[in-house]
């Protein structure tokens, strides 16, 4: 594909060509990511008279854009990163009809098929240079000509011309990264009466099929999923502490309580349920095994396409 020659004499003009691409910009502090209006209100009212009335009175704002449902990023901050996603491009035999460079490397632009599930995800480059950051609903992303942003492939009209990928490919980054796979928390009707109980006797149902001498980050991981399912009560926290006590690299209650005082259970995109049935599942423990096991649970159906 031929290098492309899109540029803009003023950021209002390229607001308005990002907009009418499909995409829902907001002005930023110029030479950073932050908002300069709040978003939700901002939002509400967009339009090109909206836009064209703040960016005259902000000429030097620049430009980002707030994703939706329809819409995915991969960011590639490192040159591994970069061919990672690369890689993961021509297994899946695709490519990107947008690619922003940036100043560490760039953003490829697909448009998410119907019925995929996808969160924000992000890591530090420092110590993962290989993994890709992911930003999806209601993450913000900043477009050019914002400072360090330039096209790099332009292959697409608007945003509906943008590669469509299905959630096996945004699985697989989620794999390469390491991470579980992107699905909504897994609902579960407890018996009543019994909230709290219900609740650990479940957890302890999952624990005893994983290894207390897991890694730190699945370690981590569990104690999270612990916490947000408990609401870091006492009981989760013994539970925890428990299966910690069942690995050779326990090392006794005040380090476990220690973690799990640093926990917290209103962080959004955190640890549940469905993290640690992924984790069951990578042992060949299955949610329904699971859930016969935990009687007399039983799990609701997901949202339809939500998986």
């Amino acid at each position: 594909m031929s290098k492309p020659n899109i540029t803009w004499q003023r950021n209002v003009d390229a607001a308005l060509f990002w907009f009418r691409f499909g995409f829902k910009v907001i002005p930023l502090i110029p030479g950073s990511k932050l908002p300069a209006v709040k978003w939700d209100p901002w939002l509400q009212g967009l339009s090109p008279d909206s836009i064209a009335q703040y960016w005259t009175r902000h000429p030097w704002h620049e430009v980002g854009f707030i994703v939706g449902d329809d819409v995915i990023v991969f960011d590639a901050d490192a040159p591994e990163s970069v061919a990672a996603l690369v890689t993961i491009e021509k297994a899946f035999n695709i490519a990107p009809t947008l690619v922003i460079k940036t100043q560490r490397g760039e953003h490829h632009y697909f448009r998410r098929a119907p019925g995929t599930f996808a969160k924000t995800d992000s890591h530090g480059t420092e110590d993962h240079p290989e993994r890709l950051d992911v930003k999806a609903t209601r993450s913000m992303v900043v477009l050019p000509p914002s400072t360090g942003k330039l096209v790099l492939v332009a292959g697409a009209g608007n945003a509906g011309e943008l590669t469509e990928i299905g959630q096996a490919f945004i699985d697989a980054v989620f794999l390469h990264n390491g991470r579980p796979l992107p699905r909504p928390s897994v609902p579960i009707v407890r018996s009543a009466g019994e909230p709290k109980t219900g609740t650990i006797r479940l957890l302890r149902v999952i624990l005893s099929h994983l290894d207390a001498d897991c890694g730190y980050s699945d370690w981590t991981a569990v104690g999270m999923a612990a916490h947000n399912e408990t609401g870091g009560s006492d009981d989760g926290y013994a539970l925890y502490d428990a299966w910690s006590s069942t690995g050779k690299k326990y090392d006794g209650p005040k380090k476990s309580a220690a973690k799990w005082l640093s926990f917290r259970s209103d962080c959004e995109g955190g640890y549940t349920l469905a993290t640690l049935f992924w984790m069951a599942s990578k042992v060949g423990v299955t949610v329904e095994m699971i859930l016969a096991e935990a009687e007399p649970f039983d799990m609701l159906e997901a949202d339809d396409g939500a998986a």
